[in-house]
């Protein structure tokens, strides 16, 4: 059996038992439904988090598409995503499926158009996982100073109600995120090879 095989067969196995786990404590009928329940929640699509601090909702506040579908900004996302795979041969690179891993971080945040504001915990990991594998650069470290205080401006609680739905009905915390995302995308694209092959020991050491 090959090795792709392989970890099909143990992704499936390791899916089902997780999926099982709720038997533990429910019994059949509540365990599905639950699960029911959760499917309804996804097909519904809870208005009060659509599209408010995602892609979507930049559409929606910037360029006056009210009625942008979900699918299109999700397909554009998607198609952004496979991008990446253009260097394919780069994988090999240490620093290559680094930013890799940064740009999924963020990237399943800014297209999900359900994002809430704690949802961009995991963008900020992608942000984090990119800057510190930077070349030493003034211009980086304003560029991180500045990103990260609005980043925590933007989610710190407790927050006048004023300021959280303003926020909210202008997409604000996506717009950081989503700049960022394609500026990785770009270093990913045209970002000469060497840089992502340099050994990760010695990397940070240049500039």
């Amino acid at each position: 059996m090959s090795q792709k095989l392989k970890f099909i067969w143990r992704f499936a196995v390791v899916f089902i038992l997780v999926g099982a786990l709720p038997l533990l404590f429910l019994n059949m009928s509540e365990w599905l439904g639950q699960y029911k329940n959760w499917f309804n929640v996804l097909v519904s699509d809870q208005k009060d988090n659509y599209g408010k601090i995602s892609l979507t909702g930049l559409f929606q506040v910037y360029f006056n598409i009210s009625d942008i579908s979900k699918v299109m900004v999700q397909l554009g996302g998607v198609l952004l995503f496979c991008t990446m795979y253009i260097r394919r041969k780069l994988f090999s690179a240490y620093y290559y499926r680094l930013f890799f891993l940064a740009a999924l971080l963020i990237w399943v945040v800014i297209f999900n158009h359900a994002s809430e504001v704690y949802g961009y915990a995991i963008a900020i990991l992608g942000v984090g996982f990119w800057y510190v594998h930077q070349p030493p650069s003034r211009a980086i470290n304003i560029f991180i100073l500045i990103f990260i205080f609005f980043a925590t401006i933007l989610s710190i609680d407790p927050k006048p109600r004023i300021i959280s739905k303003y926020i909210y009905e202008h997409s604000l915390k996506a717009i950081p995120y989503t700049f960022l995302f394609l500026a990785i995308l770009f270093q990913m694209l045209f970002r000469n090879s060497a840089f992502f092959r340099v050994p990760p020991q010695t990397a940070l050491s240049q500039t």
